[in-house]
C-alpha cells in the first residue's frame, strides 16, 4: 500500500479537518502564492500545505494515534495549531510540521537546480509513475464519491489543488534522481576503505552464534527443571551436544513451548556502546572463543547462546548484478509487464548481449530510480539482501558470470544479469558509509551553491486546521 492509501486510512480514522477558505486575504488562491523559489523552480503555499499534511499523516499512520500521543504528545483528534511542541516558546505542532516542510522543499529545490545543471530530467518512466500516483488519487476520489478536486481538498485542506500535488511529486522525483545519481557516481578507493576500517577495526568483526530459548512455566515447580536444562546447555562443549540437549528438552514434559528451535545467526560488532546488552558484551569479549556459551536469565525465559565461530571479518562472497525492473504502476497488468520485460530482453539479446546496450535500456525502461544512473548496476549484493526468488537465482552454486534471465516477483518482472563477484562482505558497510557521506556532502554543497529564497511574508498563507 503506498503513501496515499495509508494517508487516507489515517485520515478516515481521525477527526474531520476544519477547512479554511480557498482565497486568502490577498485575494489569491494558495496555489497562486509563491513561498519558496529558486532559479528554475517554485513552491506555492498550496504545495507547502500539501507536504505538511502528507508528512503528518505519514507519521500518524506509521505510529498510530496512541503512539503519537505517547511519543510526541500529539492528539490526532485535535488541531495541530492547538497543540504545543514547546509551550514555553509557544511553538505549535503545526509550526513544527510547517518548518519541516519548508526545510524539505529547500533541500529538494537545491537538488533540482543541481539536476538542471547536470542535465538530469524526468523521463517517460518517471512521468508514467507520477501519472499512476495521481491516478490513484482519482480512483480514491471515485470510491468516496467525490471529484478529484474535492477529494484533494478534503485530504490536504481547502485550496490545495491537483496541480499542487503534481508539482510537488515532480520536484521530489527529480530531487531523488539527482541524489541517486550522486550516490551512483561516488567512487571509493582502497585507501578510503582502509582509513575507515583502521578507525575502529573491532566494529567490523562478525561471529556466528546458535541460541535456544527455554520458556519458563506458570507452574513454579517446573521452572527448577527448566533452569537445570538451561545449565546443561550452558555446559555443552560442542554444537552437536548443544543441539541434542535442546532436542531432549523439547521432548520433555516440562517444555512449555515445543515450537522453539535452535537458531543460527551471524552478528556484527556494530552495536553502539551505550546500547549494548550483556549478550552483546559477551559475544565480542576478549575471552569469548568458539564453543563459549552464555546463559541469559529473564523473567519469562532463559536463553542460552553458543559461539560457533571465532570473531573475524566476514569474507563471504558478494556479487555484482545488473537489473531492469518493470512494475505495474508504470507498465500496467501482469501480462503487460511480462510482455515489456520480454521485449526489452529480446532487444538486448539482439545486440549480442552487449552490456553498454543493457545500461542504455536500463536507463530508459527501469522503474527502479536508484539504479537509473548506474545502468541497472548493483554492486556487492550479499546473500539474503534480495527477495527470495532473486536471491535463490543469484546464489545458485552453478551460476556463471554473464548468466541472465527474467524473474517474476511480488514487485514485478526483473531482467537479471550476473556480472561478477564483488568485494568481501566486511567491506560493504564501509563502502556504503563512504558513498553516503559523499552524497550528503554533495547535498550540502548544492544547498550552499544554489540560491533558494523563502518568501517569509507569504508563509502565513500556508493553510491548516
Amino acid at each position: 500500500m503506498n503513501k496515499l492509501k495509508r494517508t487516507l486510512a489515517v485520515l478516515l480514522a481521525v477527526a474531520t479537518l476544519v477547512m479554511a477558505l480557498s482565497l486568502c486575504s490577498c485575494g489569491k488562491k494558495i496555489s497562486e502564492i509563491d513561498v519558496i523559489t529558486s532559479e528554475h523552480y517554485t513552491v506555492s503555499a498550496g504545495m507547502l500545505t500539501y507536504l505538511l499534511y502528507d508528512s503528518y499523516y505519514y507519521y500518524v499512520n506509521y505510529f498510530g494515534s496512541e503512539l503519537m500521543k505517547l511519543y510526541f504528545g500529539i492528539d490526532t483528534a485535535v488541531s495541530l495549531k492547538e497543540q504545543y511542541s514547546d509551550e514555553t516558546k509557544k511553538t505549535t505542532w503545526f509550526d513544527v510540521f510547517k518548518q519541516d516542510a519548508v526545510d524539505s522543499f529547500c533541500n529538494a529545490l537545491s537538488l533540482c537546480e543541481a539536476a538542471h545543471k547536470a542535465g538530469v530530467t524526468l523521463n517517460d518512466v518517471d512521468k508514467k509513475y507520477l501519472e499512476s500516483e495521481l491516478g490513484e488519487i482519482k480512483s480514491m476520489a471515485e470510491e468516496n464519491k467525490m471529484t478529484t478536486a474535492e477529494y484533494i481538498e478534503f485530504i490536504y485542506t481547502d485550496g490545495v489543488t491537483e496541480e499542487d500535488v503534481k508539482k510537488s511529486l515532480e520536484i521530489y522525483r527529480l530531487a531523488n534522481k539527482m541524489r541517486y545519481k550522486d550516490y551512483s557516481d561516488a567512487t571509493v578507493s582502497d585507501t578510503e576503505i582502509e582509513n575507515v576500517f583502521n578507525k575502529n577495526k573491532e566494529q567490523y568483526l562478525c561471529r556466528d552464534v546458535i541460541y535456544f530459548e527455554l520458556v519458563l512455566s506458570n507452574e513454579s515447580e517446573n521452572n527448577t527443571g527448566i533452569k537445570e536444562y538451561a545449565e546443561k546447555l550452558k555446559n555443552a562443549k560442542t554444537e552437536e551436544e548443544f543441539k541434542n540437549l535442546a532436542a531432549e528438552f523439547l521432548a520433555s514434559d516440562i517444555c512449555v513451548d515445543k515450537k522453539k528451535t535452535v537458531t543460527s545467526e551471524s552478528f556484527q560488532n556494530n552495536v553502539a556502546e551505550e546500547e549494548k546488552t550483556d549478550v552483546d558484551e559477551w559475544m565480542f569479549a576478549e575471552g569469548t572463543v568458539k564453543g563459549s556459551t552464555y546463559l541469559y536469565e529473564g523473567n519469562a525465559s532463559c536463553v542460552v547462546y553458543m559461539a560457533t565461530s571465532e570473531a573475524a571479518l566476514d569474507v563471504s562472497v558478494t556479487k555484482d548484478i545488473y537489473t531492469i525492473l518493470f512494475t505495474s504502476d508504470v507498465y500496467g497488468s501482469d501480462e503487460e509487464m511480462k510482455a515489456k520485460a520480454e521485449a526489452v530482453y529480446k532487444e538486448w539479446e539482439e545486440s549480442g548481449k552487449d552490456m553498454a546496450k543493457f545500461r542504455e535500456l536500463a536507463a530508459k525502461y527501469t522503474t527502479d530510480t536508484a539504479s537509473v544512473y548506474s545502468g541497472g548496476l548493483y554492486e556487492n549484493v550479499a546473500e539474503g539482501d534480495l527477495i527470495d526468488e532473486l536471491n535463490d537465482w543469484l546464489f545458485d552454486a552453478t551460476l556463471e558470470n554473464g548468466a541472465s534471465t527474467i524473474i517474476k516477483t511480488s514487485f514485478g518482472y526483473h531482467i537479471m544479469v550476473y556480472s561478477e563477484e564483488g568485494e568481501p562482505a566486511w567491506k560493504v558497510p564501509i563502502i556504503e558509509e563512504i558513498k553516503d557521506t559523499k552524497t550528503t556532502d554533495a547535498v550540502q554543497y548544492y544547498a550552499e551553491t544554489y540560491k533558494v529564497t523563502i518568501i517569509e511574508g507569504n508563509i502565513k498563507y500556508v493553510k491548516g486546521e
